[in-house]
């Protein structure tokens, strides 16, 4: 008898990713995913354009910081080896209670056809009534043939809010600039949550203000509005002056949306519209950014 793993999940999730049952490497590690050739965290991280963290616990604080819940469909079940195809005698897990529990969530993702096929053939569909939206992606698993550019594409839908009130492509913006002798501030805006995690950070990296900032409705439609007017979209990737500056300011920027990732960054050197950015981050979240 094979059993799962209890779910990475918080108050704050909207997206629940479910698979199967975890593979035979994903138990001897105690890990979601954990068989290396299992591309669901590359995955997830590509979408956010980063690097996968190695730790565990840096992949489970990063899904949570961005409201993602992984679970399985099942509590236990025979198989043979960790191939879905020979799953006997499946028992579900306990979705009555479990959205009861984390009423916040309001997609489904199934990581894979099997997945979705065991839910609804073992989970009554009153169950996840609330939970508003449904569909299948390319399964992660290496058995899945599919191309990794082409589960990445389908895999992008999981940014996508569901009945937002903001009419927008856009999903998170991040920016941060300062310099190791002299302050320093980041700020990551997500429009998903309207909320904004906001540092500012004395002699460069050391943290003296985190906060969280809900943001109104009114204002990010505002901000959304201004980083067209700054052009932001057409900045160039690679910002630096024409004679080197050691030390000085470093900035980056960061846009996530629902068909790509965008990112700009630069040392001691600006696109034109920089301050007009940097204005409209501090009239949205009330706080310094320069």
């Amino acid at each position: 008898m094979v059993k799962g793993f209890k779910p990475i999940i918080d108050d704050k999730c909207q997206v629940l990713i479910l698979g199967t049952m975890p593979s035979i490497e994903s138990i001897k590690r105690n890990e979601y995913y954990g068989n290396k050739r299992n591309a669901f965290w590359k995955i997830v991280f590509s979408l956010y354009g980063m690097e996968v963290r190695e730790e565990y616990k840096d992949k489970i604080d990063f899904l949570l910081s961005n409201h993602i819940a992984v679970w399985d469909v099942l509590e236990s079940c025979e198989r043979d080896g960790s191939s879905d195809v020979s799953i006997r005698n499946p028992k579900a897990n306990d979705f009555n209670k479990f959205f009861t529990q984390y009423p916040n969530l309001k997609k489904i993702y199934f990581n894979g056809k099997t997945a979705e096929k065991l839910y609804l053939k073992l989970v009554d569909k009153e169950v996840s009534n609330g939970v508003i939206y449904q569909a299948v992606l390319p399964s992660s698993s290496p058995a899945n043939a599919i191309k990794f550019e082409e589960k990445i594409k389908e895999w992008r839908g999981i940014l996508t809010p569901v009945n937002s009130i903001i009419d927008s492509n856009i999903i998170k913006v991040s920016a941060w600039v300062g310099g190791y002798t002299g302050s320093s501030y980041e700020v990551s805006i997500d429009l998903l949550t309207l909320e904004a995690d906001y540092k500012y950070m004395e002699y460069g990296y050391i943290p003296t203000t985190e906060k969280r900032i809900a943001l109104s409705e009114d204002s990010l439609i505002k901000f959304v509005k201004s980083l067209y007017k700054n052009d932001v979209f057409n900045w160039k990737p690679t910002y630096e002056p024409e004679y080197p500056i050691c030390d000085g300011t470093s900035w980056s920027v960061s846009i996530i949306t629902k068909e790509y990732n965008d990112f700009s960054e630069g040392n001691n050197e600006y696109p034109m519209q920089w301050d007009g950015f940097c204005r409209s981050i501090k009239s949205l979240i009330g706080e310094e950014f320069s």
